[in-house]
């Protein structure tokens, strides 16, 4: 099998020069100064997650229970009829 004969090695391949994977760092290396991250109100977060998720809740809900009462409205009719 020719795979087996190259010792599984790529066709085709290009490798990336190193001048693009370069990094340019302008401070101080030696400072150990570190910001602290600022972490997210939990107020906001919420005010802005909850409406969106009881409303997502909501139409779920709503869709399902019209779904069950066409069901229910199709089927006694049926049984309605073939009596």
């Amino acid at each position: 099998m020719k795979l087996y004969e190259e010792g599984l090695k790529m066709a085709n391949y290009t490798s990336a020069p190193e001048d693009d994977y370069d990094v340019l760092i302008e401070d101080d290396l030696s400072n150990s100064e570190i910001e602290p991250c600022v972490p997210y109100d939990p107020k906001i977060l919420s005010g802005q997650l909850v409406p969106s998720l009881y409303t997502t809740v909501f139409i779920v809900g709503l869709l399902d229970n019209i779904l069950v009462v066409f069901i229910l409205a199709c089927t006694v009719r049926h049984f309605s009829t073939s009596f």
